[in-house]
């Protein structure tokens, strides 16, 4: 079991290290979204899903663990922390297995929130640049002002200069 636990603990360290490069890369797509630079934020989608590969890769092995503990498969749902008290070892063990699972945790709230910031980033960026396209598009449907307030509408629309006698 001991050796069980130690695979145990350096999946979880591989998988909490597979976290925080996720958290760098979304940091880095906020600095692409606003410099509008769509070659790096395909990059980052690339390397984003290469990690969500690799992290479901360590989940599956730490499966596989899990039915070496529990080869009837007794535990219904996987839960890391049932798998932890499944394992028969020493107290030192559990706690540095519990520590690296605490650790691993903070890890994945700490890019589940970068994640919503990047979505509420993308939202309001995204209602900038649409308002400012409005504007554009619609210009010309727009009433055309002078200093006198709106031009009539029966005056040619597209002068360029316009003086009154």
């Amino acid at each position: 079991m001991e050796k069980i636990a130690r695979e145990i603990e350096k999946i979880l360290e591989e998988k909490q290290a597979c976290y925080e490069e996720l958290k760098h890369v979304l940091t880095q797509e906020k600095g692409h979204i606003a410099a509008m630079d769509v070659d790096a934020l395909w990059s980052t989608t690339r390397t984003k899903k290469e990690l969500g590969r690799k992290i479901e890769v360590l989940r599956q092995d730490i499966l596989t663990l899990a039915g070496k503990i529990d080869p009837d498969g007794e535990m219904p749902d996987f839960s890391l922390a049932d798998v932890i008290k499944a394992l028969s070892v020493g107290s030192k063990m559990r706690a540095r297995l519990l520590s690296a699972k605490a650790r691993l945790d903070t890890a994945k709230k700490s890019v589940a929130q970068s994640a919503q910031a990047n979505r509420t980033h993308v939202s309001r960026y995204l209602t900038v640049v649409d308002e400012v396209m409005g504007i554009i598009v619609n210009h010309s449907k727009q009433d055309q002002y002078t200093r006198k307030g709106v031009i009539p509408e029966n005056r040619e629309r597209n002068r360029l200069f316009q003086a009154e006698v």
